[in-house]
């Protein structure tokens, strides 16, 4: 037997790879609740200052620096809330080959008082605690972990509906809100959604 993380998954390996569905399995990613919540109540200095700026909305970004994260979708979106003269700030958590990249795109964009890239967080969870939102971006997922922790530590998700993880994690919909995959207007809707609600 063959396990996945997801439906979307046995999907995939059945369809393009003739695997009987007999022998696929979906086991979904194990998540400790309690000690999620635990480590999201830890006390880090530039977590606490930045929830301390309460006029505007905060967003967070968590994952690796690399194109499948779709990054440029994500400072997309920003500038897209800059242009409505939305007031927020994204915290982005990781790194990888493409944080080059994403600096260069914040300066093209003139987002650097709204982005900021803090590095791969031992303890990522006070600054999604912190957040109003969390955003996945990505082009594909093979189940979004990110989501799940994110719900844990009690922050709204926006998500991008990509192939395969995130609809199943959100019940379709039901527990965050699910976006076309390459859309930032409406990526940016979704966010003033929770903006103004």
């Amino acid at each position: 037997v063959v396990t996945l993380p997801s439906e979307g998954c046995c999907r995939d390996l059945k369809e393009n790879f003739a695997v009987s569905r007999a022998r696929i399995m979906a086991l979904r990613n194990p998540v400790d609740c309690s000690v999620i919540r635990r480590l999201s109540f830890r006390k880090l200095k530039a977590v606490e200052e930045w929830s301390t700026k309460t006029d505007i909305f905060r967003m967070v970004h968590v994952g690796r620096l690399d194109s499948q994260k779709n990054h440029d979708l994500l400072l997309s979106v920003c500038s897209e809330l800059k242009k409505r003269e939305r007031e927020f700030s994204l915290i982005i958590v990781g790194e990888g080959n493409y944080q080059q990249n994403i600096e260069n795109r914040i300066q093209m964009l003139g987002l650097e008082s709204q982005v900021t890239l803090v590095g791969q967080q031992k303890n990522p969870f006070p600054w999604v605690k912190a957040a109003d939102a969390l955003l996945l971006t990505s082009l594909f997922e093979a189940f979004a972990l990110v989501i799940v922790e994110a719900m844990v530590c009690g922050t709204p998700v926006i998500s991008v509906d990509c192939p395969t993880g995130p609809a199943e994690v959100l019940g379709d919909g039901q527990f965050g809100i699910l976006t076309p995959l390459d859309d930032p207007r409406a990526l940016a809707d979704a966010v003033e959604r929770l903006m103004d609600n």
